[in-house]
């Protein structure tokens, strides 16, 4: 973390215009143009001295009383901190924190080009069962490194996960872990989805757990919440709406989830899918997943019972990678130990061309024929050795011995 700053004095000050356009922060960061805005602030691209690296400039806005607080400052920069230690591939990377001598305080964050869940969802609708169940894998591996470090997400949404595009598969990033927030009152006739308590962030209520409601979380909150994330990923709705922002936080304390029969009939998703989803969504944080290796497990079972695939796959000895792919041919008979609980069976069958299957049963063929002969030789050979081997040698001639 640094401090200090260096205003730009070609900064636009004229009215209307955003002050921070221009700006360099602590000598560190040159503000190029808004990325994004919030109740909490605006996010910027920027340009990271010396590296003329590009990077995503979270700013918050000095204007919340919040911001002024100590006891604010000392829980941002605190959070700030943690959240910079993690280093899960699934999880956006935070590059640097800080405060300005004005006041202002900024998060960079590595520059993402994707696509936010919440957009995603608003321009295709519901996802293919097996698609949500690979990006709730990549969700739970971020989760996991955070809430082993002490740290719960608290604010989990499709606005919060982004999607990159790799090589036609989908790479989650989780955005904004921890973080104090304060967010502006909402317009007229606007419903925000964030609320806060006292400058202390709660959540947003569509997604957030019973017992934020009573500001008391912990891991099993972002188990249920991730519980939210993944039925809106199947049905292409959360499971609870409603007016304002009571009716939902009373809906999450009282009434059950709707199944999925319900909200959409013309979708099949295999029961085994809504049982993990259903568990996730329990009131009672005792009944949900109580750490997203057990919500890992669960995923992997209900999809390996599903038709699809595990998600993971597991090195010989028993160490478990997270690749989103099925295990390897070369892995899946090391060891003949069958009942093994580190053992996966997977299917390795492909289609094979009929011009390539020709050649091979061509191939094949020549190399029969060859190891024929060969055995024949060889066999020929050893009957002709064990022969010479066993038959006796001829007796000497007697000898005379001519008299004296």
């Amino acid at each position: 973390m640094i401090k200090g700053d260096s205003p730009n004095p070609e900064a636009p000050t004229g009215t209307g215009a955003d002050p921070l356009i221009g700006r360099n922060l602590n000598g560190r960061f040159s503000i190029l143009e808004p990325l994004g805005i919030g109740g909490m602030g605006k996010v910027y691209r920027a340009l990271q001295a010396p590296l003329e690296r590009v990077v995503a400039l979270k700013v918050l806005n000095p204007s919340f009383p919040s911001s002024r607080d100590p006891g604010f400052q000392k829980r941002f920069l605190r959070e700030a901190s943690l959240t910079s230690k993690l280093r899960h591939p699934n999880t956006v990377t935070v590059i640097d924190y800080g405060q300005t001598d004005d006041g202002i305080f900024y998060i960079a964050m590595e520059y993402l080009d994707g696509r936010t869940l919440a957009q995603v969802l608003g321009q295709v609708g519901p996802l293919a069962w097996s698609r949500a169940i690979a990006i709730t894998q990549q969700i739970c591996r971020s989760l996991r490194e955070a809430h082993s470090q002490g740290i719960v997400h608290r604010d989990l949404k499709p606005a919060n996960i982004m999607l990159l595009n790799e090589q036609d598969q989908d790479l989650v990033k989780v955005l904004d872990f921890g973080l104090v927030k304060s967010v502006a009152a909402p317009q007229e006739g606007q419903l925000s989805p964030e609320i806060t308590q006292n400058g202390t962030f709660l959540g947003s209520p569509q997604y957030m757990a019973p017992e934020q409601a009573r500001n008391a979380t912990d891991a099993r909150s972002d188990v249920y919440s991730l519980g939210i994330v993944l039925f809106q990923m199947l049905m292409g709705r959360p499971p609870f709406i409603a007016r304002d922002h009571i009716e939902l936080i009373f809906a999450h304390y009282k009434e059950a989830p709707p199944t999925f029969q319900q909200v959409r009939p013309d979708l099949h998703i295999p029961p085994e899918i809504e049982a993990v989803v259903r568990r996730c969504l329990e009131k009672d944080p005792a009944r949900r997943y109580q750490t997203m290796d057990e919500l890992l497990e669960g995923l992997r079972e209900a999809s390996m019972a599903a038709g699809g695939n595990s998600g993971i796959f597991k090195r010989p000895g028993g160490a478990t990678t997270t690749g989103p792919y099925p295990s390897p041919a070369l892995f899946s008979n090391v060891g003949n130990n069958t009942e093994s609980g580190d053992t996966l069976a997977v299917d390795i069958s492909v289609e094979v061309p009929r011009d390539v299957k020709r050649a091979r049963q061509r191939t094949l063929l020549t190399g029969g024929l060859g190891g024929l002969a060969l055995a024949g030789l060889i066999a020929g050979g050893a009957v002709f050795f064990m022969s010479n081997k066993d038959a006796a040698p001829p007796a000497p001639a007697p000898q005379t011995e001519a008299p004296a």
